[in-house]
């Protein structure tokens, strides 16, 4: 998984970016845990350099536990 400065200190990574998808929509799917970063800081990212694509955002939440055995 990769980090993205929007991400950055929160409890998600990027799982995937899918730029093929039908109706010029970009999917980015993010993994993780804990309170989303404010998406307006998402915005200010990717403004301009998607060329009029829409950015969808899949959220998939996950928690790790360890346990002893």
């Amino acid at each position: 998984m990769h980090q993205f400065e929007w991400l950055a200190g929160s409890g998600y990574e990027i799982e995937s970016v899918n730029a093929q998808s039908q109706n010029n929509i970009v999917v980015l799917k993010i993994v993780g845990n804990g309170k989303i970063p404010p998406l307006k800081n998402f915005q200010k990212k990717v403004k301009g350099k998607i060329y009029g694509k829409t950015m969808k955002i899949e959220v998939v939440y996950s928690d790790t536990f360890s346990v002893k055995s």
